[in-house]
């Protein structure tokens, strides 16, 4: 897969304690959301090797085809979003919490819960299109 495609099933697979520290959570979920592949997010040139780590690393790169900069979560569902609690809220729905549950667990609002559903779903769906 990869793509905006990030499955709720894989993270709850990988999940350790230590993944709720946003670093790490988000270079977890950069590997599953790319698909181990590191492109550009405006041109999908694949990124040479030494940018790679920087990449999924989240540091900045920068293409040397279309000069855009940018980091593993540009253009993602985790840009602008807390990895930490997307990284749990993957884990909680993969093993079948309610809505509820995992918005007393994560500390959000069951709209919010209801949102990432939504947007999950939509995603799928257009991933497998």
């Amino acid at each position: 897969m990869g793509g905006n495609y990030l499955d709720r099933k894989a993270i709850a697979k990988i999940f350790r304690c230590e993944h709720l520290d946003q670093e790490k959570c988000t270079v977890e979920m950069l590997k599953i959301l790319h698909d181990n592949k590191a492109v550009c997010p405006h041109c999908k040139n694949q990124l040479e090797e030494h940018k790679r780590k920087r990449f999924f690393e989240n540091r900045m790169v920068n293409c040397s085809t279309c000069g855009k900069i940018f980091n593993g979560v540009s253009k993602t569902i985790l840009s602008k979003r807390n990895p930490a609690k997307i990284f749990l809220y993957c884990f909680l729905k993969g093993n079948g919490f309610s809505r509820t549950e995992i918005a007393e667990i994560a500390g959000v609002s069951y709209p919010t819960i209801k949102h990432f559903d939504d947007l999950f779903d939509f995603l799928e769906t257009k991933d497998r299109e």
